[in-house]
């Protein structure tokens, strides 16, 4: 058995996940955390795979309980977990593929992360005054609320409006075709009569003066004319919303309150689990707490028997 770099097995480990249609998100996550592990055990002196054992697995989960951002605060548990776990099944690929003997994290324990219940939303008139708070006499501010707009019409994640081009807006019909989302799957979702009316100006005033080349698909394009990358997109929503609000949240604000309005203004759940590109109906139950308290305001005022006697 020849010796197995722990540098280039990393990158063919991700290579392996590719080709088995791992979402590239969830791909460059476990490259991230690999390569993170891989520096750690180059600074001991390890290079090898085979060098690997048990002890410095538990050291490096110690090591990651130590760590400290450059904000002073530690890791989340999700993070912690992500990492370990990203080890291990990495460790269990070389078995599987004949490069190492014995997985020495087979028996080390994933950290369990803790389940914080998140913020779902915010309420309509909160939502209204982030839109409202955008200068659409500039030209990227006119960009920036149909951005805005959009996330909240459709409710899509901040990846799959990264990835979104011309063709797939369909102004006659009011759709929007998400290609590739999240599970790499299609799905043909409605858009609001205001989010084309801002998307339409920034298509025939904005986009022009951007676009570099006639060749560009990307529906919304960066002030050097490429698509926008989500981190970008991150930060200009971000900055809307905390201007607001004063708190920090991003693009999953729009989806999650597209989806708590609407479940508390009577949609149905299935259609909302197709709507948000669910595959699972577990998932888009999360929502439903939020709108249970909408439906017993309204037992409490309707049923002649919630009352006492």
């Amino acid at each position: 058995m020849h010796p197995t770099q722990l540098s280039s097995s990393i990158e063919q480990y991700c290579q392996y996940l590719t080709e088995r249609n791992y979402a590239r998100a969830s791909v460059e996550g476990r490259l991230y955390a690999l390569r993170a592990f891989v520096r750690w055990c180059e600074n001991r002196g390890i290079y090898l795979a085979e060098e690997v054992d048990t002890q410095d697995l538990l050291d490096y989960r110690e090591y990651l309980d130590n760590y400290r951002k450059k904000d002073g605060d530690p890791l989340g548990d999700a993070c912690k977990s992500h990492g370990i776990a990203t080890i291990r099944n990495f460790l269990f690929y070389l078995v599987r593929s004949g490069r190492l003997e014995e997985n020495p994290g087979k028996n080390i324990t994933v950290p369990r992360a803790k389940k914080v219940k998140k913020n779902r939303g915010t309420t309509e008139e909160i939502m209204e005054a982030i839109l409202e708070s955008i200068d659409t006499e500039s030209l990227y501010g006119l960009r920036d609320r149909a951005i805005l707009e959009t996330l909240y019409s459709t409710g899509i994640r901040r990846m799959e409006l990264c990835n979104l081009h011309l063709y797939d807006l369909d102004i006659s019909q009011g759709t929007l075709t998400i290609r590739q989302g999240k599970g790499k799957k299609d799905r043909v979702v409605p858009i609001g009569q205001r989010a084309l009316f801002w998307t339409e100006l920034y298509l025939s005033m904005v986009r022009p003066y951007l676009v570099r080349s006639l060749e560009e698909p990307a529906l919304f394009l960066s002030r050097l004319g490429r698509p926008l990358s989500k981190e970008r997109l991150w930060s200009l929503v971000s900055q809307y919303i905390k201007t607001v609000t004063g708190k920090s949240a991003g693009c999953h604000l729009f989806r999650h309150t597209a989806a708590t309005l609407m479940l508390s203004n009577g949609a149905d759940i299935r259609f909302i689990q197709q709507f948000l590109g669910h595959r699972h109906l577990s998932t888009t139950e999360t929502y439903t707490p939020v709108s249970f308290a909408k439906l017993q305001e309204s037992y409490l005022k309707a049923h002649p028997a919630s009352k006492g006697g």
